[in-house]
């Protein structure tokens, strides 16, 4: 799982910089609650003058400890990790776009995420 996170990231810096918006990943000096950080940073606003904050996962739709979730419906999984990762960072609500950025193993975006792309 971990070998995925580092290649999620830099696919959406790529992106970003194709579209001329430099980013940075592994940002200092801003934490959640939990002094755990975003995955990066937009450094131009994004979003009503604030700039993009993500931080990425990609769940294991076939992990035990996922089942109950996964099996309820297609997409519940992601909507579960997106739910969780925006109330982390709730604290950035006021100063940043904070958008998760969850994909299911077996090929599931979370809601929020589909909605950034087409913006």
């Amino acid at each position: 799982m971990f070998h995925r996170h580092p290649a999620a990231n830099d696919v959406i810096c790529r992106a970003l910089s194709a579209a001329g918006i430099s980013s940075v990943l592994e940002l200092s000096g801003l934490s959640s609650s939990d002094g755990r950080r975003p995955d990066g940073l937009s450094l131009v606003p994004w979003h009503k003058g604030k700039p993009l904050v993500w931080d990425a996962t990609i769940t294991d739709s076939l992990a035990l400890s996922y089942c109950s979730v996964a099996v309820s419906e297609a997409g519940a999984l992601t909507g579960h990790a997106e739910t969780k990762k925006a109330s982390k960072y709730s604290t950035f609500k006021s100063s940043h776009h904070f958008v998760p950025v969850v994909v299911e193993s077996l090929g599931t975006w979370a809601l929020s995420l589909k909605l950034t792309s087409m913006t």
